[in-house]
């Protein structure tokens, strides 16, 4: 009995049900790992979600309003805010130190001086 010789190419070329069941099986679990590689990638445990974006809840409360743009993100700088008050209070506790060692200094050498005392 001869056969068609078209009909014998095609039926040799074709691909059985059973090939391309394991085939699908194969590719959907290859989808679905692809699938969690990039979930994993955006969501997993060095990136959290939306990495790139800046976050506001770790950082401190510093939305005041800054004197000049020489001052921004220095305690002098925000103005009428305790930062600003206690930096001045302490710049001027230094300067008093300052002045009050001068004075005696000054007391020191006008004494040593004109041997008053």
């Amino acid at each position: 009995m001869i056969q068609n010789p078209i009909t014998t190419m095609i039926s040799f070329g074709s691909e059985t049900y059973s090939y391309r069941e394991e085939s699908m099986k194969t590719r959907v679990a290859e989808t679905s790992v692809m699938a969690q590689k990039i979930v994993d990638e955006r969501h997993g445990p060095i990136k959290p979600h939306k990495w790139w974006q800046k976050t506001h809840e770790i950082r401190d409360f510093n939305h005041f309003y800054s004197a000049s743009s020489a001052f921004k993100g220095k305690d002098e700088g925000f103005v009428n805010s305790f930062k600003a008050m206690k930096y001045y209070s302490d710049e001027a506790g230094k300067r008093r130190e300052e002045l009050l060692k001068e004075i005696a200094d000054h007391k020191q050498v006008v004494e040593s001086d004109y041997g008053l005392y």
